[in-house]
């Protein structure tokens, strides 16, 4: 509530009580749930109703709805176990701001991703055994072989 009409890099926090009107407004149909465990139910039961279909959910909290909802759930201890059997030297990539102003990027490797600094306008990407970087950019590889002519 504190922060209720606070413009935080160029995106304005509304009021929960007005959060209907800025969905239905905008046409939002997809919603990312990072809350407190507590209460996370209930917020997305209460934005569903007004027309968002799909959840990404990083909250151990598992719920359902009575209408047609797709929710994701995200496990971080399964990523942050998977991400342990990864050698330090993988390729890993930064971009923050993506389509806003201060857009950047960075390529680094699982070893400086762990003291780099990501927030919630940050998306990471990690790649596999194959990835490599090419002309400043993380490639990987498909799996499968074009046939050349």
């Amino acid at each position: 509530p504190k922060l209720t009409g606070a413009v935080i890099n160029g995106i304005k926090v509304f009021d929960m009580d007005k959060i209907g009107e800025y969905i239905e407004a905008e046409n939002i149909v997809a919603a990312i749930l990072a809350l407190p465990t507590e209460g996370t139910s209930e917020i997305a039961r209460k934005i569903s109703e007004y027309g968002v279909t799909m959840f990404l959910n990083f909250n151990p909290v598992f719920f359902e709805f009575e209408r047609d909802v797709f929710i994701e759930n995200v496990h971080i201890d399964d990523n942050l176990m998977m991400l342990s059997y990864k050698g330090e030297d993988t390729v890993c990539g930064i971009v923050k701001n993506i389509a806003r102003e201060g857009e950047s990027m960075e390529i680094l490797s699982l070893q400086e991703l762990k003291d780099a600094k990501a927030d919630m306008f940050s998306t990471v990407f990690i790649g596999n055994c194959k990835t490599r970087v090419i002309d400043g950019k993380m490639i990987t590889p498909r799996g499968y072989q074009y046939e050349r002519e």
